[in-house]
């Protein structure tokens, strides 16, 4: 079962990251869009985020993804370590980098990273310790992280068109 958990959670954050690429062509603005700068509208906005490492932190966050899931579905903790640990170094480095341009997709993009710095953070204990509550918590965090990322996928997607 927690095998499950955290292959489906790996691939669900697979498929969000590369449906929410940034398509070529805006959409018109929408109400509760927040813009760095009053020029841009709501997608040319989101699209400049994604282009300034948006798209880059979706793409490590994913393969960081990928190399946890693999680990923890081969039952393999202490394989789990590295991974985990770098999990939670780009989470931090995401949680510190260039704000979402819109507010619901910034509440989204917020809730997914703190998700997964708590999925982080009880991987790289149950990889240290053998703890199964910790690695548990870690899955229902990657569950919800990935709930998270669908959310925000959603979001760009119905901004930029």
């Amino acid at each position: 079962m927690r095998r499950t958990l955290i292959l489906a959670a790996g691939a669900l954050f697979l498929a969000g990251c590369a449906s929410s690429s940034a398509p070529a062509t805006p959409a018109a603005t929408t109400p509760d869009a927040a813009t760095p700068s009053a020029s841009l509208d709501p997608a040319t906005a989101l699209h400049a985020w994604a282009d300034d490492g948006g798209s880059a932190a979706l793409s490590t966050i994913g393969s960081d993804l990928t190399d946890v899931s693999n680990a923890l579905g081969q039952s393999d903790l202490t394989g789990a370590q590295a991974p985990c640990a770098k999990l939670t170094a780009d989470v931090e480095t995401d949680q510190a980098g260039t704000p979402v341009p819109d507010k619901a997709a910034a509440a989204e993009w917020s809730l997914m990273l703190s998700h997964l710095q708590a999925a982080a953070a009880d991987c790289t204990t149950a990889a240290a310790t053998g703890d199964s509550t910790k690695l548990d918590e870690a899955s229902a965090e990657l569950s919800i992280g990935g709930n998270h990322l669908t959310a925000f996928t959603n979001r760009f997607k119905q901004v930029t068109g």
